[in-house]
């Protein structure tokens, strides 16, 4: 019974009665970017800090971390830690998923993580036309729940090759990597990946998905010296 009453005793001190704030520790480049804001709002969001949480919560921690590494947050790949610090901030680090291109079916756009991983949002795929992610368009298998791998050999491809293309010099001359003919499923005479340019009606015949080149095929790497020069 003594415990019982000390315990409240001490909770009901000043300094351990305030209202908890939230940091995130060490974001990435990407994340402090102004157009990429609504993502680190919806994750403090999601974070549900609420204003009856206190210091002395023995469960805080725990629980904000819980609720980050859901598989449906999208955004968090893993929860590193959580710490509630004695003058009130409750600080956060992670690692995220950071997009690594647009997945065009129909008149939507879905990004998705290196690893071929949805993140939140349905975008339309008009007004994310001439951004810094490439487009990839083609892949049969529709989009998977937030925070699950987008599967298929056609995606795979199309992400592979546009992690070849990023950076190049041409890179803004490349429209959207066309991967509905994959491992010419389509018509076996034609290219098995396309890519439109920036000139109506313009492609470029790529060939097989790369590191799947086939006997007299140029390499992926020997292409892309091709359209440098």
């Amino acid at each position: 019974v003594g415990f019982g009453d000390l315990e409240q005793e001490v909770h009901a001190l000043a300094r351990f009665d305030q209202e908890l704030t939230l940091e995130w520790e060490d974001l990435p480049d990407w994340l402090n970017l102004h157009d990429n804001r609504h993502i680190l709002d919806s994750l403090t969001r999601r974070v549900d800090l609420r204003t009856g949480d206190r210091l002395l919560d023995p469960d805080l921690a725990a629980r904000l971390g819980r609720t980050l590494a859901e598989p449906e947050v999208g955004w968090v790949k893993s929860v590193q830690r959580v710490v509630v610090h004695p003058d009130g901030v409750v600080s956060i680090r992670c690692d995220f998923r950071q997009p690594a291109s647009w997945f065009v079916q129909g008149r939507y756009a879905f990004l998705v993580d290196e690893e071929g991983v949805r993140l939140p949002g349905r975008y339309e795929a008009a007004d994310c036309e001439g951004g810094s992610l490439m487009m990839i368009e083609g892949v049969r298998m529709k989009p998977p729940e937030i925070g699950q791998v987008w599967r298929g050999a056609d995606l795979t491809a199309g992400l592979k090759l546009a992690g070849l293309l990023r950076g190049q010099p041409f890179r803004h001359q490349i429209g959207r990597i066309l991967v509905e003919n994959h491992d010419g499923r389509v018509d076996r005479s034609r290219p098995h990946i396309e890519l439109t340019t920036d000139r109506p009606g313009n492609r470029i015949w790529w060939g097989r998905a790369p590191d799947e080149e086939f006997g007299t095929e140029i390499s992926a790497t020997q292409k892309i010296t091709l359209l440098r020069t």
